[in-house]
């Protein structure tokens, strides 16, 4: 049972990060198209500029984003297996049987 909760627990992690590359992406595709937009954009209208500055939605979905993905790494860092030395790779003292005869 333990089993089948750390596989669902790692799923979970996997499809919320594949959400977030998910996001980035699209993030970047809307940020390349209205970078062309204003490019594209000549007016003389003094509320224009406006238009395409970011807005305060754009900004707070941004900072969640950012938040999420500093969230998942932590969690990736919790999950990572810690480095444990195989015990039956222990070094062992050599035993020298003819000194010990020889006492």
């Amino acid at each position: 049972m333990v089993h089948a909760k750390a596989v669902q627990m790692r799923y979970q992690k996997f499809k919320e990060r594949q959400r977030i590359r998910d996001i980035q992406k699209e993030k970047e595709r809307c940020l390349k198209r209205i970078a062309e937009l204003e490019k594209k954009h000549q007016c003389t209208n003094p509320e224009c500029p406006q238009i395409f500055s970011s807005s305060s939605s754009q900004v707070s979905e941004n900072e969640k984003v950012e938040n999420k993905i500093a969230e998942v790494k932590k969690d990736e860092e919790i999950f990572k297996k810690p480095k444990v030395p195989n015990k039956s790779k222990k070094f062992k003292e050599p035993v020298n049987k003819k000194a010990k005869l020889s006492e």
